[in-house]
C-alpha cells in the first residue's frame, strides 16, 4: 500500500470514529447523567419525607398555627418535587425520541430509557397522590378538631 492510501484509509477510519463516538456514547453519557439526577433526586426526597414524619410526630397539637405552616410547606415541597419528578420523565421521554440508537444500546446492557420513564412518570403521579391524600387528610383533621373544640 502507498502511503496517501494509508493516510486515506486511516482518516476514513477516525471519521467513522468520531461519527461513532457523537451518535452513540455522547446520547448514553447524557441518559447515565439523568440517570444519576433521578437517582441523587429520589435520595433527597427520601431524607425529605422523613423529616417531615418526624415533625409531625413532634408537634403538639394545640399549636394549630404553627401546624398549618408546616403543613402548607410540606405540601409545597410535595409539588415541587412532583415538578421536578415529572420534568426528569420529560427528559427522558425526549431521549428516547431522539436518540433510537443509544436507546437501543443502553437495552442491550439492560437500561431501558422508556421504562425509566415510565417509573419517573409514576413515583411523580404518586407524589400528586400523597399530596392529594395529606391535603384531605390534613382538612378533615382539622375540620374534625374545630368541631370537637
Amino acid at each position: 500500500m502507498s502511503a496517501p492510501a494509508l493516510i486515506v484509509i486511516t482518516t476514513v477510519f477516525l471519521c467513522l470514529g468520531g461519527i461513532s463516538f457523537q451518535l452513540v456514547w455522547k446520547p448514553v453519557q447524557h441518559f447515565l447523567l439523568l440517570r444519576s439526577e433521578i437517582i441523587g433526586r429520589t435520595e433527597r426526597f427520601r431524607r425529605e419525607r422523613e423529616r417531615w414524619k418526624a415533625m409531625e410526630g413532634r408537634g403538639s397539637s394545640s399549636d394549630q398555627a404553627t401546624r398549618r405552616v408546616q403543613d402548607t410547606e410540606i405540601e409545597l415541597r410535595l409539588r415541587k418535587a412532583q415538578l421536578e419528578f415529572r420534568h426528569l420523565a420529560e427528559q427522558i421521554n425526549v431521549f428516547v425520541a431522539s436518540e433510537p440508537i443509544a436507546a437501543r444500546i443502553l437495552r442491550m446492557f439492560r437500561y431501558d430509557p422508556a421504562e425509566a420513564e415510565i417509573s419517573v412518570s409514576n413515583l411523580a403521579d404518586a407524589i400528586a397522590l400523597e399530596r392529594g391524600e395529606y391535603r384531605s387528610g390534613k382538612s378533615e383533621n382539622s375540620t374534625a378538631s374545630t368541631y370537637v373544640a
